[in-house]
């Protein structure tokens, strides 16, 4: 039967996740009182959030019943935090107080609800700081659940940012930060297996990718492009960092040569088009650049994991080209304008 601000349907639905969440809850409960207060706090919460939908179109008391059955079932907390994880958008979503929360609940929760409420700015549209936000309701809802969490994660031979973001990718499918991270170097090796030419690496879970490359050099040295996500500030999605070792003055000298050049053909031809210049750096052994993010334009893994395949292939075929002399700083920026022209994404 449908209830004031809930369709019938939504009532359906809303009932199941609740009497999921109190099978959960069985493992946890000790006495009648426990039972009352998570009821207590369902009800509230869902008063409180009533007639509100999601964009997906579900109702909001949804996402509070998800998070306290994480807390429950995945992190293993008591009664109180599955409280405050129902509760834990009321204060900063509806006209309830944390003065009334605590009258109602008792100072715990309250202070419990409080500290999420504070923590609200960092939510928005914005899927990793969505992500974000939810570590820290997994990671502060109460004072025992970095000792549970932590444990958990040693039980499993992680770390507990591992763990945490293992339990939203998989249980609530939030697009971590580590799952895109992956998705994206996952494309990239898949994409460069075919040449040959730049042999992938990375490790799951991991912000960085290297992709090594050896050059027609005696003892055959190798590049290493690094690409690094974790760097990325909205401006930028990360950084290129391109490293190479040698004892080859000759060989330094050409390569610094080279990287040099990069520099002024990106600021001549690539800069006016991202509308901004690019801040490269090189140091002993190190050329850094960062990847500009594409404005305008959602990215899928896809399509970042080509923008950046196809700018490193570019740079490695041009390097190599430079150094054994098959090609002059003239041709270099010829190939690089006839590539420019031909990119979907400007990175």
């Amino acid at each position: 039967m449908a209830t004031a601000g809930y369709s019938e349907e939504h009532e359906i639905i809303i009932t199941d996740r609740f009497n999921d969440l109190l099978s959960s809850c069985s493992k946890i409960v000790k006495k009648e009182e426990d039972w009352e207060l998570i009821r207590k706090a369902f009800f509230l919460a869902k008063e409180a959030h009533k007639g509100v939908l999601r964009r997906s179109g579900e109702p909001y008391i949804l996402h509070p019943l998800a998070v306290a059955k994480i807390v429950v079932e995945e992190i293993g907390l008591g009664v109180k935090s599955v409280a405050a994880a129902l509760l834990h958008d009321v204060v900063e979503d509806t006209a309830y107080t944390v003065e009334e929360i605590d009258t109602i609940f008792g100072e715990k929760i309250a202070y419990m609800v409080d500290g999420l409420t504070k923590m609200a700015g960092v939510v928005n549209t914005d899927t990793s700081k969505q992500a974000a936000y939810f570590r820290k309701v997994l990671l502060t809802l109460s004072d025992d659940v970095v000792r549970e969490v932590d444990a958990l994660a040693h039980r499993m031979g992680t770390n507990r940012s591992a763990l945490v973001n293992q339990i939203l990718a998989e249980y609530v499918s939030v697009p971590t930060p580590e799952r895109r991270w992956n998705d994206i170097f996952e494309a990239i090796e898949e994409l460069m297996t075919p040449t040959r030419e730049l042999v992938p690496f990375f490790a799951p879970g991991s912000s960085t990718m290297s992709l090594k490359s050896s050059l027609s050099y005696k003892y055959r040295p190798t590049v290493k492009y690094e690409v690094d996500l974790s760097s990325g500030d909205g401006q930028t999605m990360g950084t290129l960092n391109i490293v190479f070792r040698t004892q080859s003055a000759a060989l330094i000298s050409a390569m610094t040569s080279f990287f040099r050049l990069w520099v002024q053909i990106e600021d001549k031809c690539l800069a006016p088009l991202l509308g901004s210049s690019i801040s490269c750096a090189l140091y002993d052994g190190r050329f850094v650049r960062p990847l500009a993010m594409p404005r305008g334009k959602a990215l899928t893994a896809d399509d970042v994991a080509g923008a950046i395949s196809a700018y490193v292939q570019l740079f490695d075929r041009l390097l190599k080209g430079y150094l054994d002399g098959s090609l002059s700083a003239s041709d270099v920026e010829m190939a690089y304008r006839g590539d420019l022209r031909s990119r979907t994404l400007l990175i």
